[in-house]
């Protein structure tokens, strides 16, 4: 019933964007027109920008009882003695012969910037970013009252099952993020704190994206999701966290990459700057899966009319939401493993969902926004469920900033 009430509301959404002819077109024509006239402006902010004070950015503590409310020490260090004891690590890009940034817009919460990055090859490659610029007192009261929530659903979880948190990635986790943009700060400490502090509870990791390379070869150049590439070492550290607790675990397919000709992807990012001045293609990687009942699409349906070019190319259509489908549950056939997984997850659940599912007899996928009373203990029970998965955008795990969407304060765990 959710996912046909999902499935609803997606088509009214379709059918209001494409109420009137060319809406999307006009909205982009739109939003390109803002931003040439504003440009001048964004110039300006940008030189000033590259002149101003980096903040530093302190690493959170972790409540040792999470029953009791802590505070995180805010003590800021001089920005002389930050760099005399931690100096940054040199990028690992040897490849790369020129960068540049730019910053373009802002919003409430994010920065949006241009990058243009040229290689020694010659190739010149260009990105759209984003970054998070609340006051750092905020950002550490989010990230206490996420971790807090967190840390009592995956305490009482680990005696029921084994359990796994991986994070999807911003560019602004990286440990080169000021080596690129010196005047923003990085999030990885808080990061590498919050994992380690559900680490007592549950397997950990997060897509790494340690060097620019990696931010173009593993996420979307104009989304904030993940590519295929990036999939695919989500997909490979998740397997592997899993094998430690499941030793006989089927092994991953080899993955066939497909180019979509004609592709003009205009993600996220590109909307929400109004930034069209480029786009990206778009690739996939089948993985050849076994015979298995979705309660949503499959990632081979999709294959099937992408390569028939029967898609929507307009600037307004997002291809990584277009492409893999709404996560719902799954179940295997054919498979015989006596193990069933939940996720519980956002959008980098989209197509993984299929993919980690394939390993289990069924996958039930459980949304972080729905909002709803959750109750985790008849879940497990009714789905007679081994393992359990949190696969969550960081800054959505850590910050919780769209919207307060993040709602592990209504999955209901026994009272102690």
């Amino acid at each position: 019933i959710y996912n046909a009430i999902e499935t609803a509301k997606a088509k009214l959404n379709d059918l209001y964007c494409n109420y009137l002819p060319y809406y999307n077109d006009l909205v982009a024509f739109h939003g390109s027109v803002e931003q040439g006239l504003n440009e001048p402006v964004y110039v300006l902010l940008d030189h000033y920008s590259q002149t101003a004070v980096k903040p530093v950015i302190d690493t959170i503590e972790v409540p040792e009882d999470t029953e009791n409310e802590t505070s995180a020490d805010t003590t800021d260090a001089p920005a002389e003695e930050t760099e005399e004891t931690a100096p940054p690590e040199p990028k690992p890009d040897d490849n790369i012969a020129e960068f540049k940034s730019r910053f373009i817009s802002q919003d409430a919460t994010h920065r949006y910037y241009l990058f243009t990055t040229t290689f020694e090859d010659g190739t010149v490659k260009k990105a759209l970013e984003r970054v998070v610029h609340l006051p750092e007192a905020d950002l550490e009261k989010r990230m206490e009252a996420s971790l807090k929530e967190m840390l009592r659903i995956t305490k009482y979880l680990s005696t029921k099952s084994n359990v796994y948190l991986y994070s999807g990635s911003r560019f602004q986790d990286s440990p080169v993020l000021t080596d690129y943009l010196p005047t923003e700060y990085c999030t990885m400490e808080h990061r590498d704190a919050y994992l380690e502090a559900v680490s007592e509870y549950a397997s950990v990791g997060y897509l790494h994206l340690d060097s620019m390379n990696d931010r173009y070869n593993r996420m979307l150049l104009t989304d904030h999701h993940w590519n295929a590439e990036g999939m695919h070492q989500g997909y490979t550290d998740i397997h592997a966290m899993i094998k430690e607790n499941f030793p006989e675990i089927s092994d991953i397919n080899e993955p066939v990459r497909y180019d979509v000709e004609g592709i003009r992807h205009y993600g996220s990012f590109a909307r929400l700057s109004n930034h069209y001045s480029f786009y990206e293609g778009f690739f996939f990687y089948d993985y050849d899966l076994a015979a298995h009942t979705p309660t949503t699409g499959t990632v081979a349906d999709s294959k099937t009319r992408y390569l028939a070019k029967n898609y929507d190319n307009t600037r307004g259509v997002t291809h990584y939401e277009a492409f893999y489908p709404q996560p719902g549950h799954v179940t295997y056939t054919e498979n015989n493993t006596g193990r069933n997984l939940l996720i519980i997850g956002d959008s980098f659940c989209r197509g993984t969902t299929e993919y980690i599912g394939s390993h289990f007899d069924k996958t039930v996928f459980r949304s972080i926004w729905d909002g709803k009373e959750f109750d985790i203990e008849k879940a497990i029970k009714r789905y007679n469920i081994t393992d359990v998965l949190f696969l969550v955008y960081s800054d959505r795990l850590m910050y919780n900033l769209y919207s307060n969407d993040l709602k592990l304060s209504t999955i209901i765990t026994p009272e102690e």
